[in-house]
């Protein structure tokens, strides 16, 4: 729910209420006690412990839910957070006007804290948020968000394949697979009985009558040449069955390796980066092509573009591409406490050092 500019008159009338208690000499007295350590302590921890409760317990958007379950909305939470940003925003005031640099830091620490934290609770109802899905080749304009997005391609890179041992008589997966038996050329990997020789390894490979060749798109399932060595009766070490171990792809089902009961077979390759490829354009202007990965999103006016998720049944063939989209237009305001803060821990770390320093010298 957008609550704009009523927030921000809030977030002044609140900023003048601390100006006016402790400047105003008749409320000078109420202003002291809220500032002292008591209350600054009480107000810490009052607002503390309702963030733990919420850390701890499964939070729900769901307003008939009960209030232990919707913390951050109840009248409790809004209670706790003025009372944290008086006593916080009071004791800031008490040395509003530094004489000298040296005695920065308390003001600095402090505001940056209030400002953080005021920035956070007036601008909550101010976030937007919005789950896009991208369909490849199609273009999607989603309700408020001031750009059409058209998919051009969905890139997935894979971990390495894992080596499977299924069982034709149990119809069971005997060996889960682990780090041990990724298929690597040139590996050779100890598997029960068998001495297991990997001499080919495609990441992407298609299918080619009896053979399997790398596929250049990267489209393709990973596919393996083996040579599975065993003891006969006699102790002998014979080659038991050599052959292609593949996933499936496009026109392609997987293929496993039979030996004796057993058959190799190859597992599903975990997702190691995917991204989108994306096209955008705002209101009538030009197309730009852009990459969206986990952790690397896109800003675009306003709007923040994070790579959410995609059709994990289709793996790298995925034509879908989730995208969240996220506004919050007071993130500068938090950013900006953060660095009044830091510069308020670099003082502290400045002088306080070379007040030892001088300590330890006298």
């Amino acid at each position: 729910m957008n609550v704009w500019p009523y927030n921000l008159f809030l977030a002044c009338a609140l900023v003048a209420a601390l100006v006016l208690i402790r400047f105003v000499p008749g409320l000078r007295a109420p202003g002291k006690f809220l500032s002292g350590v008591p209350m600054a302590v009480t107000a810490t921890i009052f607002l503390g412990a309702l963030g733990v409760f919420s850390g701890i317990l499964p939070q729900t958007g769901d307003p008939s839910a009960p209030w232990y379950y919707r913390i951050t909305s109840t009248g409790i939470f809004a209670v706790s957070v003025v009372f944290f940003l008086l006593t916080l925003g009071l004791a800031a005031l008490k040395r509003p006007f530094p004489k000298s640099l040296k005695k920065a830091g308390y003001l600095l620490n402090h505001a940056g804290l209030w400002i953080i934290v005021a920035g956070m609770t007036f601008g909550a109802g101010d976030i937007q948020r919005q789950k896009i899905e991208l369909k490849k080749g199609v273009a999607i304009a989603q309700p408020d968000v001031p750009f059409e997005i058209t998919l051009l391609d969905f890139e997935l890179h894979e971990y390495p394949a894992k080596l499977m041992l299924f069982d034709h008589y149990s119809g069971v997966f005997v060996h889960p697979g682990d780090f041990s038996t990724e298929l690597q050329a040139g590996k050779t990997i100890s598997l029960m009985q068998w001495k297991i020789a990997v001499e080919t390894v495609y990441p992407s490979a298609s299918k080619s009558n009896k053979d399997y060749i790398s596929d250049p798109s990267g489209k393709g399932g990973q596919a393996a040449y083996i040579k599975v060595h065993g003891k006969d009766i006699s102790g002998e070490t014979k080659l038991a069955a050599e052959g292609w171990v593949a996933q499936s792809g496009p026109g392609a089902m997987p293929k496993g390796v039979v030996a004796g009961r057993y058959m190799l077979a190859v597992s599903r390759s975990q997702p190691k980066l995917f991204r989108s490829v994306i096209e955008y354009r705002i209101a009538n202007g030009p197309k730009t092509k852009s990459y969206i990965e986990v952790n690397k999103p896109l800003a675009a006016e306003g709007w923040d573009l994070y790579q959410s998720s995609y059709d994990s049944s289709m793996g790298k063939h995925s034509d879908v591409s989730v995208l969240d989209a996220v506004r919050d237009p007071w993130l500068p305001v938090v950013y900006t406490g953060i660095f009044i803060l830091l510069a308020g821990m670099l003082h502290m770390f400045v002088f306080g050092s070379r007040a030892s320093i001088k300590k330890g010298a006298a």
